[in-house]
């Protein structure tokens, strides 16, 4: 990661992958409520589509 990304996540409640895990998240739970999701379209499929490469860490954040 770059120095000037860490400079501005220095300060701040929050980390750079959790700044990103948290945008992800937000993706996921608008697709899901939203009405034009796909029929038959799960969580995991969605994740995926988003970056979430491993299935139980998003699990676990998910849950939160």
């Amino acid at each position: 990661m770059p120095d000037y990304i860490r400079k501005l996540f220095r300060f701040q409640e929050i980390s750079f992958s959790g700044y990103i895990a948290e945008r992800r998240l937000e993706q996921i739970y608008a697709r899901l409520a939203g009405v034009n999701r796909p029929p038959r379209c799960c969580t995991g499929a969605i994740a995926a589509e988003l970056g979430f490469d491993n299935q139980s860490h998003f699990n676990r954040l998910f849950r939160r």
